[in-house]
């Protein structure tokens, strides 16, 4: 095999150092070569005698050289791997007419580099081609196109570059094209001729699907495509490609940094669609229903985004929200509504104690640890898996509550069951507030459930928890549990179907709440719920029917995610809003 290099540490002006090196070279290739070991004399006496000596050491058929200037290479027609890169000097390559066997040529960050030869297109054989970072360059050969071996190319960093030839669809060898960073602002019609193309990476480029300057081709993308990265191309709703369905291979879809509102609703017909980025997309509002193969979706500071619907997403991928306040509901984990009267009244049994002007003009802090943001809003409720809760600001306990008690853990003895009930889930209510107003708190709110006598538990750790604004003011969290629908096996951690199929008369039940560091739950309480058949308006249906269920396989998801903790100081004299203390500690 023959190879060029042309090292950057070479062209230094220290000829001593020149000379040192070269030393070193021709000794290993004389050692590998096993020949008489060439002594170049520590005295410099010109690198391009050196380099020549090399080359009639070792004749046209091997050779490991290094020299100061391509011109000494008159012809080397078996010579594979050329690289050129970090001449900060060549202002344009060599012809290339004398290198018929060139498999590799690097010409990365040749700053000057203005043209490159046309003889290129005479390289049948070449299969990598690296112009990476040539900032002076601004067009590409249109003989570039001839290169039918040609696998990979990267253009990435010549911020110069305008276009790519309009026949680079010629090349279909080419698997893998990289042109982030640049001044491209088209694309060729013939790009979907690209019949192997597996990589297409345009991050950074402006207008690329801009219908005033590049309509969409009539061809399409490449269908070969695997991963096509279009992040930070300032992309709007009718700028963003709109015939994805026409990628039925692609696995990873970047779109960070774009300006859309909304994703094409093709984008839930890519049938193998694995990883789908959206970070800093400021005006996403929503993303639609995707397919079940997605195992990862990161869509963190879309400051817009509202709704999500991910009922299918793998409960082992990865989900990364970090940053968005606004969202306010992800189909299969969690949904927030403004908190009504009619809600209220099914929990509390009265509706003397507000109104649904009252209702608007209690505000919260809304802590949201799945997007790990701290916001503040009127009362909402909370719908997370089958949990549906509210937050009222309570110092008691609904009196119906059976079983109550001072602390943060009460326990029960299960009751006989009337013929025809069936137990379905239970009420579990608890009173709240921070202890020690002038120290900071964390939340990392849990209910933990345990079955004593059949020994089996479930633990609840909500996401989103919510706080009084006015510091060492009670706040009560009043959750409903329904576990009629969870199914056994559906997931391997959720045990809440055993409390309903294996919870019998007799059965003692603990509940343990923690709201966090330095929040006391000054009181709390657990009332069982039944099913019966013949009794349509008992309270866990009234409950229910207002519930939003979720699956149990995405709440799992949810509670493997690493916790993140939320800090919230008291100010020493503070009568606004903005005393809270965004930020988060592991």
């Amino acid at each position: 095999m023959v190879c060029v290099f042309i090292s950057s540490a070479l062209l230094m002006d220290n000829r001593r150092y020149k000379a040192e090196n070269i030393d070193y070279i021709v000794k290993e290739i004389s050692v590998r070569l096993d020949r008489t070991t060439l002594r170049v004399a520590i005295h410099p006496v010109g690198l391009d005698s050196r380099a020549k000596e090399v080359i009639s050491l070792l004749g046209d058929e091997y050779a490991y050289i290094l020299p100061t200037s391509i011109l000494v290479l008159q012809s080397l027609k078996k010579l594979k791997f050329l690289y050129l890169s970090h001449s900060h000097k060549l202002i344009e390559t060599p012809n290339f007419e004398g290198f018929p066997s060139l498999e590799k040529l690097k010409l990365k960050d040749c700053i000057s580099l203005v043209k490159v030869h046309d003889s290129i297109g005479l390289l049948s054989h070449l299969q990598f081609l690296n112009l990476q970072d040539c900032v002076g360059l601004k067009n590409l050969p249109g003989s570039i196109c001839a290169l039918s071996s040609l696998k990979k190319l990267n253009v990435s960093g010549c911020s110069k570059l305008e276009e790519l030839p309009e026949q680079l669809g010629s090349l279909q060898s080419l698997a893998l094209l990289l042109a982030d960073e640049t001044a491209i602002s088209t694309l060729p019609e013939t790009i979907g001729d690209l019949k192997n193309l597996e990589k297409l990476s345009l991050n950074g480029c402006r207008l690329i699907f801009s219908p005033g300057k590049c309509p969409p081709t009539r061809r399409g993308l490449p269908s070969s495509l695997l991963e096509l990265d279009l992040r930070h191309c300032s992309l709007s709703d009718d700028m963003i490609p709109s015939d994805l369905q026409g990628l039925p291979l692609l696995l990873d879809l970047k779109l960070c940094g774009n300006n859309f509102t909304r994703l094409p609703a093709s984008i839930g017909s890519l049938p193998k669609l694995s990883g789908l980025w959206l970070n800093e997309c400021k005006s996403l509002q929503c993303i639609p229903e995707l397919q079940s193969s997605v195992m990862l979706l990161h869509a963190t500071d879309c400051s817009s985004l509202e709704t999500i619907n991910i009922k299918n997403f793998w409960w082992q991928g990865s989900l990364k929200l970090d940053g968005c306040p606004k969202l306010k509901a992800v189909e299969g984990y969690f949904s927030l509504e403004s908190l009504r009267v009619e809600i209220v009244e099914k929990y509390l049994g009265t509706c003397d104690l507000f109104t649904e002007d009252s209702l608007r003009s209690i505000y919260v802090h809304v802590i949201n640890n799945l997007t790990r943001t701290a916001t503040i809003s009127p009362l909402q409720a909370l719908s997370e898996k089958s949990i549906y809760s509210i937050f009222l600001p309570m110092s008691d306990i609904p009196t119906w509550f059976s079983h109550q008690s001072e602390g943060d853990s009460v326990s029960l003895q299960v009751p006989p069951l009337d013929h025809g009930c069936k137990f379905s889930g239970f009420s579990i209510s608890a009173v709240y507030a921070w202890e020690n107003s002038f120290a900071p708190c964390f939340f990392s709110p849990i209910i933990a459930v345990t079955n004593r006598t059949k020994n089996f538990h479930w633990n609840y750790t909500p996401k989103i928890t919510f706080f009084m604004p006015e510091v060492e003011r009670d706040l009560t969290w009043l959750s409903c549990w329904s576990f009629e629908n969870q199914v056994e096996g559906v997931d391997d951690e959720d045990m809440s179907w055993r409390f309903r199929d294996e919870m019998e008369e007799g059965d003692r039940l603990d509940v343990w709440i923690d709201m966090g560091f330095r929040i006391t739950v000054k009181r709390c309480g657990i009332h069982l719920l039944y099913h019966h058949s013949d009794l349509q308006d008992s309270r866990l249906n009234d409950i229910i029917t207002i519930s939003h269920s979720g699956s149990s396989r995405h709440h799992r998801r949810l509670l493997n995610t690493s916790f993140q903790w939320l800090t919230y100081i008291r100010p020493r004299i503070t009568t606004s809003r903005n005393y809270w203390s965004d930020s988060f500690s592991r």
